[in-house]
């Protein structure tokens, strides 16, 4: 199904504490009210893939005709998808459930040029995670770890799989699984990405913050609180600084900070700005709101 949505320009200013980005304008996009989520941004900035707020199905929305594309409805699609390098293949999950009602997933991939489609690791109970590297995807399931090619001609690379078990944060190298966790095994892990360059990995410490260390384990930097921390280039990372009552969300703010202690806010205290998607070769962040807003923010170094 495809349909037309209206971008909407905003002339909104932004402020922050230290200048780690330059920062221009924002829009604010209309999309589909079933599918008002970011999940992920093309490198290319010229797509966005969109999902519903319980992260179910996803939905292509291109930036310049204003269309959309339904890709999937698979139950939880929209939750940690992947993009390749070069835009065209994408990674996603499938939830099922057994008839103990425990939760398996799936792995599918699609090349969005081609439509062709096809399940890269069947359901488990034991996914840890899963990233893409070029058009290769790094698959962790029960600490074993797979590659498999999303495009014909790909030459597969080694390089460190980050991953999540019981709270650990885990590295896959080699071929084996050890528990990585930089800053102690007392505490509670999180959204672990590995740097572009593949030198680093950024994480997030339950109740402490954000951290960035070398995949050595060497040089920890803390960043604060910035919260599903994404790779924009190499040194810079964005996040979101986000407060609660226990019950709901009533501010955040999408955060930019870089490997020198430099932080900078992106978004005015109006929005209640959340879980941004770069788009470094485009100079674009995007993120959304509580409400099913959707904005994209003009960015550069």
């Amino acid at each position: 199904m495809i349909k037309k949505i209206i971008i909407a320009a905003l002339a909104i200013p932004l402020a922050g504490h230290a200048q780690v980005l330059k920062t221009g304008g924002m829009k604010k996009i209309t999309v589909p009210a079933e599918t008002p989520s970011v999940a992920a941004f093309s490198p290319n900035g010229d797509f966005l893939l969109l999902t519903s707020p319980v992260y179910d199905g996803l939905v292509k929305y291109n930036i310049a005709t204003g269309k959309t594309e339904k890709l999937t409805g698979a139950p939880g699609a929209g939750y940690g998808v992947k993009l390749s390098g070069n835009g065209e293949n994408i990674v996603y999950r499938e939830n099922s459930y057994d008839k103990n009602h425990l939760r398996n997933v799936a792995l599918h991939s699609l090349n969005l040029v081609n439509g062709k489609r096809k399940r890269i690791s069947k359901p488990s109970r034991n996914l840890q995670g899963y990233s893409v590297e070029g058009t290769q995807a790094s698959i962790v399931n029960n600490s074993r770890k797979t590659i498999k090619a999303l495009a014909s001609g790909t030459k597969k690379t080694d390089v460190p799989s980050f991953s999540i078990d019981n709270s650990q944060l885990m590295i896959t190298r080699g071929g084996k699984t050890t528990v990585f966790s930089p800053n102690g095994t007392d505490k509670s892990y999180i959204w672990p990405e590995l740097s572009p360059d593949a030198t680093k990995v950024v994480y997030y410490v339950a109740g402490i913050g954000a951290f960035v260390c070398n995949v050595d384990g060497t040089q920890i930097v803390p960043l604060g609180i910035v919260r599903a921390p994404k790779w924009y280039d190499n040194s810079t990372i964005v996040g979101m600084k986000d407060e609660d009552d226990g019950e709901r969300v009533y501010a955040s703010k999408i955060m930019a900070v870089d490997l020198n202690g430099n932080s900078q806010a992106l978004t005015p205290d109006s929005l209640i700005a959340m879980y941004p998607q770069p788009a470094q070769k485009a100079n674009k962040i995007s993120f959304s709101t509580p409400g099913g807003e959707t904005y994209i923010i003009n960015v550069a170094k």
